[in-house]
């Protein structure tokens, strides 16, 4: 593979599963020869831990989707990359977009990778073009040309360099960030986590129809929040069961494995409702739909519960 041959990068995951942005790093490091599983990473950018909750969504199948680049530079320096940002809209913005596109021309020359929001999504750039509208970018469910690509849309030159992170630190880090993201103490303008997404969840289930936008068709934007939701909760497990080797000084008790038991509680009782499961049936039977309704709701409490045990977690780290 030459360094300038992008079309090669290829994403792993399913679109209604991961998060579009920690698949783009992981296709990211596998470009530069690093195989890192996608728990792994979504552990360190913060994709997992909680669910979140968009503000900025108006159709639920989306309210996922929050496109959060929140913790790039820390998942570089954990995984071993730079960054560099695409300018701001501002008067300057022709000038300074066109010296970016020079800029990112030269780095993918060079091996680097190009991500943008690509709507919902992040994308992974994969055919390079000056006009940023038209970049051809890679997500989780396919080729999209000039899919967000846009002057004013978040886009970053990764490049790969040294980690300055050592594993252990870089874990640490993330748990107490994640402990932080599971009790919805962080909170970004426009989203909320710490179980929010399953609060605002509940609440649709009263109505008619789950997504307003979609009316008769919302029960699939449904199923696309619990893969998602179950997406998030399979990373946790994953990724906790890889820090549990360099934290065996504050497993007293099984901290680490009674907080990965309970994202897995919480993704078994998603596991009926993901997307391909046929939930119009259960939407359109009253007894299902109050099964499916507990089910949300002691998913909310095994969260709550898992957050507390984070949190006591990560005093001790």
């Amino acid at each position: 593979m030459s360094p300038s041959d992008i079309s090669a990068i290829r994403l792993q995951g399913d679109e209604h599963e991961v998060d579009s942005l920690a698949a783009c790093i992981q296709a990211a490091m596998a470009y530069w020869g690093h195989t890192f599983s996608y728990e792994y990473v979504a552990g360190l950018s913060g994709a997992a831990f909680s669910p979140a909750l968009s503000g900025h969504r108006t159709c639920a199948g989306w309210w996922m989707e929050p496109a959060s680049d929140a913790r790039i530079a820390f998942t570089g320096s954990a995984l071993g990359f730079e960054i560099e940002r695409a300018p701001a809209g501002n008067a300057d913005t022709d000038r300074a977009v066109a010296s970016f596109a020079r800029h990112a021309a030269d780095a993918l020359e060079r091996g680097g990778v190009v991500v943008c929001s690509a709507g919902p999504r992040w994308g992974v750039a994969t055919a390079w073009s000056d006009d940023l509208s038209r970049v051809s970018c890679a997500t989780p469910r396919g080729s999209e040309e000039g899919s967000g690509a846009m002057p004013w849309a978040p886009m970053y030159i990764l490049q790969p360099c040294e980690r300055s992170l050592s594993r252990g630190e870089a874990l640490r880090e993330a748990i107490r960030f994640g402990a932080e993201v599971a009790a919805g103490t962080y909170e970004p303008e426009g989203l909320r986590y710490g179980g929010r997404l399953y609060d605002a969840w509940l609440a649709r289930l009263n109505k008619e129809h789950f997504c307003p936008e979609c009316g008769q068709n919302g029960w699939k934007c449904a199923e696309r929040t619990a893969s998602r939701a179950r997406g998030t909760q399979l990373a946790t497990v994953g990724f906790l069961k890889r820090a549990r080797a360099f934290l065996p000084d504050v497993n007293g008790g099984g901290r680490v494995e009674k907080i990965a038991a309970s994202y897995a509680a919480m993704a078994t009782k998603l596991a009926p409702y993901v997307a391909g499961c046929g939930l119009n049936g259960i939407w359109c039977d009253p007894l299902k739909r109050a099964r499916y309704a507990q089910d949300i709701a002691e998913v909310r409490h095994l969260h709550h519960t898992a957050a507390l045990r984070l949190l006591l977690l990560a005093c001790l780290l």
